[in-house]
């Protein structure tokens, strides 16, 4: 017996020490496309647009809006591994996934100058992709897991420009009857009234906060399903009015002889 006891003592700890090493391997910090991460970065996303919403309106309800949004990390991959501290560094795409019109939008001049301005987008769909990096690590008493995350601020930007000129507010699929009377859109310090005239056509007069900006009144010259064009050959100018529900977006070409700012570009809502 006393020869078999020393025995039974280094065996019991042999299981300790395995039993030890079963516990670190369990605080291992988790890869990068592990679910738990994966749900944090996506997390990440999320806080990121509701920031940039609350940022442009203190009063937003956000449910409304991010009841319409998708969020989903793709193609995670990871790119280091530090030993040391047990951190990973990730790469991955972050896909959201808009409503059909305010990912449309995305390709329309005026809503690129109000809504998105030196903003890169890339869709694919109506998912807007972005590239993200992000690390992720345990903190030294390893019972957190800390993940932190880079290029979310792409679609929190393209939410909020969205947001603020009423894609996730306003009506996007009934466009009003414009030879019914009066309609008034507005953007931000100016103001477009479409009108029918005695002979059937349509006609905008465009006016500004700004004193210095002339009102300007043209006859529209074409309209193509929920476009309406006024182009004005011999003064090289024309203008594009594109019906989105509630909203038009309003986008110049050529008229030169216009200073910028008394241009009618923007996206107007229906008052």
């Amino acid at each position: 017996m006393t020869i078999h006891a020393p025995l039974q003592g280094t065996r019991a700890c042999l299981l300790i020490s395995a039993a030890c090493i079963a516990a670190a391997c369990g605080t291992r910090t988790p890869q990068c496309a592990d679910a738990q991460v994966v749900a944090r970065v996506e997390q990440l996303a999320a806080a990121s647009i509701e920031e940039g919403l609350v940022r442009v309106d203190p009063e937003v309800k956000l449910e409304p809006v991010l009841s319409r949004i998708d969020i989903a990390v793709a193609s995670a991959l990871s790119t280091a591994y530090d030993k040391a501290i047990d951190k990973w560094t990730c790469s991955a795409q972050l896909r959201v996934g808009l409503p059909a019109q305010i990912a449309a939008m995305h390709a329309h001049p005026a809503f690129k100058a109000a809504a998105i301005p030196k903003l890169e987008v890339h869709f694919q769909g109506n998912d807007l992709v972005t590239p993200i990096t992000y690390t992720v690590y345990r903190s030294q008493d390893e019972k957190q897991l800390i993940v932190n995350a880079e290029g979310l601020d792409v679609p929190a930007r393209y939410v909020r420009g969205a947001y603020r000129v009423g894609a996730f507010t306003a009506d996007l699929n009934t466009a009003p009857d414009l030879r019914a009377g009066l309609t008034l859109y507005s953007a931000q310090g100016k103001h477009l009234l479409i009108r029918p005239t005695d002979d059937g056509r349509l006609q905008f007069h465009a006016s500004y906060d700004n004193p210095m900006c002339r009102p300007w009144t043209q006859n529209i010259t074409a309209e193509r399903d929920n476009t309406l064009i006024y182009r004005n050959e011999a003064a090289g100018c024309a203008a594009t009015f594109s019906l989105l529900g509630e909203l038009l977006l309003v986008a110049h070409e050529g008229c030169s002889l216009m200073v910028q700012s008394c241009l009618p570009d923007g996206v107007y809502r229906k008052r």
